[in-house]
């Protein structure tokens, strides 16, 4: 949102249309499914080599902090992975703008981002013996928001912004929306594209 409206402010808003948020989004999905592959790559590691949970000790492998359960962090890759490959071949095809659509990327990041913190949070975390890993929980939840959501951000942004946004920030209507709302006008939005 910042980079936008600094666009606008510069004069080039035609370097934040759709194209951008759809290479933006590739990315960060790219990233989602990287996210889940190691996650079950760990997993299938710890479930080989220790056993099954739950582990009388936590394998703590970094980034994902604690593992008390291997099929729980098999399972949440796979979760992760589904989506990011979703939503990687959304980037790779101009997508209808058909509201139904577009809004179930998003409630399966919804559903993902519930998973995580269910499993993750809910058993892995909450196993840990007299609490000792309970300040975890809300570093990860702030962690797996930011993984399940951005995708699901950038889907929707480049879905409902143009390609080419030339006039669509004519500077003419700004002013006329700003001489309407000295007028006592309330703002209204158009909803014709460039």
């Amino acid at each position: 949102m910042a980079f936008s409206m600094y666009a606008i402010q510069k004069g080039k808003p035609e370097h934040r249309g759709g194209s951008y948020f759809r290479g933006r989004a590739r990315t960060y999905n790219g990233l989602y499914i990287l996210a889940g592959f190691t996650q079950l790559a760990i997993g299938a590691y710890s479930l080989n080599h220790f056993g099954q949970g739950p582990l009388p000790q936590p394998i703590s492998p970094g980034v994902y902090v604690v593992i008390y359960f291997p099929e729980i962090s098999i399972t949440v890759g796979v979760l992760q992975m589904f989506p990011g490959a979703i939503g990687f071949s959304r980037t790779l095809h101009k997508t209808s703008n058909v509201p139904e659509r577009n809004h179930m990327f998003q409630a399966l990041c919804l559903f993902t981002y519930l998973s995580m913190i269910s499993m993750q949070n809910l058993s892995q975390i909450a196993y840990a013996p007299g609490g000792e890993a309970a300040a975890l929980a809300p570093t990860l939840a702030c962690v797996y928001f930011g993984i399940a959501f951005m995708p699901a951000f950038l889907d929707w942004k480049m879905n409902r912004i143009p390609e080419n946004l030339d006039g669509y920030y004519d500077t003419n209507n700004v002013i006329d929306a700003m001489v309407n709302l000295k007028n006592g006008e309330s703002i209204t939005h158009s909803t014709q594209r460039a």
